[in-house]
């Protein structure tokens, strides 16, 4: 299921966008850094004992695009990007292109904000 190990430190590689990797730290606090690899090599982690922390290192949906995947865990964002997380809107005027992409983008991260 992982593409490296070492010590506790986990890496998965790729996803839906080629490059979107994450970092899974295996320890007496369990945490996620981008969850957006792979969902199916994500869930296998959650069933076994839930994440306590996810971690996305800035708001673009090849770092936060499996998030919803742990909604016990508590979600740590930079600062700066905090309202994205909050009001769909502001991610999408923020890092959106003119419609109709506009729609598509809004429609494909809706659901993991």
């Amino acid at each position: 299921m992982f593409d490296f190990e070492k010590g506790r430190v986990r890496y998965i590689k790729g996803g839906k966008y080629p490059q979107c990797h994450t970092v899974f730290i295996d320890d007496e606090i369990r945490v996620l850094i981008d969850p957006a690899c792979d969902a199916e090599k994500l869930k296998p982690i959650q069933s076994e004992k839930s994440i306590d922390i996810v971690i996305n290192s800035h708001c673009h949906e090849d770092h936060f695009l499996n998030n919803y995947l742990f909604p016990e865990a508590q979600l740590w964002v930079p600062a700066l990007e905090a309202d994205f997380y909050l009001d769909i809107r502001q991610l999408i005027d923020a890092w959106t292109y003119a419609e109709p992409a506009n729609k598509e983008y809004r429609e494909n991260i809706k659901k993991n904000i």
